[in-house]
């Protein structure tokens, strides 16, 4: 049963935090637990192909995972809108990347879906769009 607008709209914030906090903890089990498991989710990472399918987006991420890259995210601006079973969550993510000693900072804007199924929020697409500058 979905609660009140409040509750709701902090059920998909606390769930797009896991996310991110699955991807800066290299998380497989986490990850696999936040996707609706369904040939219809997508994933777009910035520089691949679409990805379509668990499966394919879950792999996806094992091997991000697998790379051991440490980064780790500020979110900024994020913004819900929720209709029904539908939840649309935009933001600019700050990755901060460690790198050979050095950081650097990318800005990416994002969108992630989540569909309310069985009681929580899954996360059903997700989609990082090439960096821009931020002065």
């Amino acid at each position: 049963m979905i609660t009140s607008p409040d509750q709701t709209d902090q059920q998909v914030l606390q769930a797009n935090r896991r996310f991110y906090q699955a991807i800066e903890d290299w998380d497989e089990p986490a990850m696999a637990s936040l996707w609706l498991d369904s040939p219809d989710v997508t994933c777009f990472h910035p520089g691949w192909d679409p990805l379509y399918g668990y499966d394919a987006i879950l792999d996806s991420w094992n091997s991000i995972f697998n790379s051991r890259q440490p980064f780790n995210f500020r979110l900024i601006g994020i913004r819900t809108v929720i209709s029904g079973d539908l939840a649309v969550v935009t933001l600019l993510e700050n990755l901060i990347i460690e790198q050979d000693g050095r950081v650097a900072e990318v800005f990416l804007p994002a969108t992630n879906i989540f569909r309310f199924h069985e009681g929580r929020w899954f996360l059903i697409h997700h989609q990082a769009s090439a960096a821009v500058e931020k002065g």
